[in-house]
């Protein structure tokens, strides 16, 4: 049967109901979640209606788009793709992170995406997960746990963050204490490190970030990363490689949902998409 001009515009109009649906459910669904907001101190400003509506618009624009898929399995590994294309493209050899994590500080223990890696500073304010960490991590003298007290943002002024090649931004419980670590960072204007922010789906971390010269956001898992950067000789191609193998290998089903799994899968497809 041949397809004709009146049935393409049929199909077109279906996918376009469908994704203005989708964009409604976005913006407006959740009703009891934003009764409760609407009666909050928040919502009684001007200012703070106004945030809200611009953080419900964009993210509904981003799940229309597909920037924003389907919540991962575990979402505390979705940068580490991101972290291996960065560990084959770069000489990564002292990272400063920002919140240590089982998907993030091993990844950068290891010798077989991190070769020359020589030191890991990592500045955690939760003494007991930073124990745990370290645990995990055996008797690796590269290391340096650094267990501060408040704000992660506090305690920057004691690291020379233009020495790092590497800086990971993924600490904090709330979403203040990440924009000012965020801000914090970008406020010394590294010329040399590239920084790694978790979470980037979140626009009010994307607008922090809007001091480097350049960014680039990583769609293909959900919560998002984003990549920053001042030095003009650094290019994401790899980044993009990656970012569109994982588009498509997330649309096919090909990324397990166990997190153990997805992390090895990730460990031998990023090598693969990036020499492919």
């Amino acid at each position: 049967m041949s397809v004709t001009p009146l049935m393409t515009l049929s199909v077109q109009r279906i996918r376009l109901k469908r994704a203005l649906s989708k964009f409604h459910d976005t913006l407006f669904g959740q009703r009891r979640k934003y009764l409760r907001y609407y009666a909050s101190e928040q919502w009684n400003s001007r200012r703070g209606a106004m945030e809200w509506l611009s953080v419900r618009f964009h993210y509904a624009l981003d799940r229309v788009s597909g920037r924003v898929p389907p919540k991962s399995g575990d979402a505390y590994l979705t940068h580490m793709p991101v972290l291996l294309a960065l560990g084959r493209s770069l000489e990564v050899k002292r990272v400063l992170e920002l919140g240590c994590g089982r998907f993030s500080t091993l990844t950068f223990m290891d010798r077989d995406h991190f070769p020359v890696l020589e030191r890991l500073d990592s500045v955690e304010n939760d003494k007991d997960w930073a124990a745990q960490v370290v645990a995990l991590s055996g008797d690796d003298g590269r290391l340096n746990m650094h267990v501060v007290e408040g704000a992660v943002a506090e305690s920057l002024s004691g690291f020379d963050l233009d020495t790092y090649d590497l800086i990971f931004i993924d600490d904090a419980l709330t979403r203040d204490e990440r924009v000012r670590t965020i801000r914090t960072v970008g406020a010394a204007l590294p010329k040399h490190a590239i920084v790694v922010i978790h979470d980037y789906d979140m626009l009010v971390y994307r607008k922090a970030a809007r001091c480097f010269r350049h960014r680039y956001r990583f769609t293909a898992l959900y919560p998002n990363t984003g990549i920053a950067w001042n030095e003009p000789r650094f290019q994401p191609d790899r980044i993009e490689t990656v970012d569109r193998w994982l588009h498509q290998a997330r649309r096919d089903g090909r990324v397990p949902g166990d997190p153990d799994e997805a992390a090895a899968y990730f460990k031998t497809g990023v090598g693969d998409a990036i020499a492919g």
